[in-house]
């Protein structure tokens, strides 16, 4: 048996999908807003880790400068 499209279960059959369109555009919009999210945590966090690079290097150059001082290896 055959169930018959009426006016009354198309109309069931539209409201239906537009609401899951809308919830579906939602949930997109969340997973969207989420994304960009963790890609500015992202972005945020490797500039940090360039500048502890670049702290890091200073100090490494700091120390072999002492270094240098304390055992005389320095240009004086």
């Amino acid at each position: 048996m055959t169930d018959r499209w009426t006016d009354e279960r198309l109309d069931r059959f539209a409201a239906t999908t537009e609401r899951n369109l809308v919830e579906l555009q939602r949930s997109m919009t969340g997973m969207t807003n989420a994304l960009v999210a963790m890609a500015q945590t992202q972005i945020e966090i490797m500039q940090r880790i360039d500048e502890t690079q670049a702290e890091v290097k200073g100090l490494q150059t700091e120390n072999r400068r002492i270094l240098d001082h304390l055992f005389g290896l320095g240009s004086e």
